[in-house]
């Protein structure tokens, strides 16, 4: 079967149909393979193709060309799969080069070494054959010069003997220097392949090695580009920038072209008054339409410039913050720290109140039915008073959309459900627009989606409440920073 390799290139060079026996049945499991007009070969067969030191069969080699498209990496995870052995990067980059006509040669084949090894030893069967002709001939004729006291012919059987040996030494020597040349050629393509073939090699020194094998079982692995960038989430939900482009791009640009179709009329208007009362007796008439459409055009091209920086500019935080009130949004669950009836009491007069304290007089029930508190914050950073607008329930607050643009901290207990109504309803788009705390306890445990979002955590001591103006400054500078960031002066 060693002509296995050249008879499936000529069927691949000739578009022939090959196909496994029984066709339904995988590589793993198919007995033999048919080449064009019904030559069957057995896959268990030698191929002769040499990748190794053993010679592959037909099974390992045909598997190859189907996958010679492939990467090393599936190659590889496919041959573990079908549980076929693995050909080198080298082996396999040539056969492939062979099998679709690129090259006219292989390395691999056993067809050539073998041949020649084989001819080398008939050589040498055939030399040694006759020189022992020669020998045998050589002691009859001696015999028969002892016999006749023949001189002559006994130099002429001694010189053949001698030129018998000659013959052999000669083939013997041959025989040596292509052996000692194929050694050389397997050990070169065994240093290739070590070379190159980096998957194999680590795989076997996992095998040998039991403390690499332990150290590659907490080793990550590395992702592309893509996945980086999309991050940990199955699936990404892009409907909120739908909003965002129609709050912040297309009701601007609307705005802009309602704006110049409705002063558009006036300034042709103008402009063809002005041009009819400045024509003067001597004065060309179409001078003047030249100016006034000079002067229109110019006017037309200043104002899409400046109506786009109007519409940039009002799109900013702190464009929209210098004519509205910033807003403060708290978590409306049971268990938040900060609620409508202490929020007051811990930013503006700096000293928090534990509303699940027992041993708590205030009235829960009016500040339920409270949904907006106003604080006032003296600020030295922006050297003025600033209002602040606090809210739990953005259901009935955030009648307009608008409202969201001047949302500038958000007050959580690490519970999806608080965002469902929200714009961004993503945690992690969410806070990365506006400054998110997290207020617990000092010694408290954080819950795992707070340490996983951009939220900062604000600790409180259980009972010195000294310490309250100083956390409820430090919260302030933190928001206030915020702010300035985002171009609020």
């Amino acid at each position: 079967m060693s002509n296995f390799v050249s008879k499936l290139r000529t069927a691949i060079l000739s578009k022939q149909e090959i196909k496994l026996d029984p066709e339904d049945a995988v590589i793993s499991e198919a007995q033999s393979l048919i080449l064009g007009n019904d030559e069957k070969f057995s896959l268990d067969s030698k191929s002769g193709f040499k990748a190794e030191s053993t010679e592959n069969d037909i099974r390992t080699v045909y598997f190859c060309w189907l996958n010679n498209e492939a990467t090393v990496t599936d190659y590889i995870e496919k041959c573990e799969a079908f549980k076929i052995p693995v050909i080198s990067f080298m082996a396999r980059t040539e056969l492939s080069s062979y099998l679709k006509g690129d090259t006219d040669t292989c390395s691999y084949l056993v067809t050539f070494d073998d041949d020649h090894h084989s001819g080398a030893h008939e050589t040498s069967d055939a030399v040694d054959a006759n020189a022992e002709a020669g020998t045998s001939s050589a002691v009859d004729a001696g015999k028969q010069a002892e016999a006749s006291g023949d001189d002559i012919e006994k130099t002429n059987g001694s010189g053949t003997v001698k030129r018998d040996e000659s013959k052999i030494e000669s083939s013997k020597k041959s025989t040596k220097d292509s052996e000692r040349e194929r050694q050389r050629d397997k050990q070169k393509r065994s240093e290739e392949i070590e070379k190159i073939d980096y998957k194999e090699s680590k795989r076997r020194k996992l095998e040998e090695d039991p403390l690499l094998k332990c150290i590659s079982i907490h080793e990550v692995e590395l992702i592309d580009h893509d996945k980086a960038l999309r991050g940990t989430q199955k699936s990404n939900d892009f409907s909120n920038l739908i909003r965002e482009c129609e709050y912040k791009i297309v009701r601007p640009l609307k705005a802009s072209f309602k704006g110049k179709s409705s002063s558009a009329p006036s300034a042709a208007t103008t402009s063809t008054s002005t041009t009819t009362g400045a024509a003067k007796p001597g004065v060309n008439s179409s001078s003047g339409t030249k100016s006034s459409s000079a002067s229109v055009s110019k006017s037309r091209s200043k104002k899409p410039s400046s109506s786009l920086a109007t519409s940039s500019s009002a799109n900013s935080l702190g464009t929209v913050l210098q004519k509205k009130d910033p807003i403060i949004i708290l978590s409306p669950s049971a268990i938040s720290m900060i609620t409508m009836t202490n929020v007051k009491s811990f930013l503006q007069n700096g000293r928090f109140v534990d509303v699940h304290d027992p041993n708590f007089s205030g009235n829960t029930s009016s500040a339920g039915e409270t949904n907006m508190v106003q604080l006032v914050r003296h600020s030295k950073r922006f050297n003025k008073d600033i209002k602040f607008v606090v809210v739990s329930n953005v259901e009935k607050f955030f009648v307009k959309p608008e409202y969201w643009d001047r949302v500038v901290a958000v007050f959580t207990t690490g519970q999806e459900w608080q965002f469902k109504n929200y714009k961004v309803n993503q945690p992690n788009l969410l806070f990365q627009k506006v400054k998110g705390f997290y207020v617990n306890y000092s010694g408290d445990s954080v819950p795992s989606n707070v340490k996983n979002w951009n939220v900062q955590v604000i600790s409180l001591d259980r009972n010195q409440r000294f310490k309250d103006r100083q956390i409820s400054e430090f919260l302030w500078e933190t928001i206030e920073r915020f702010m300035l960031s985002r171009g609020y002066k």
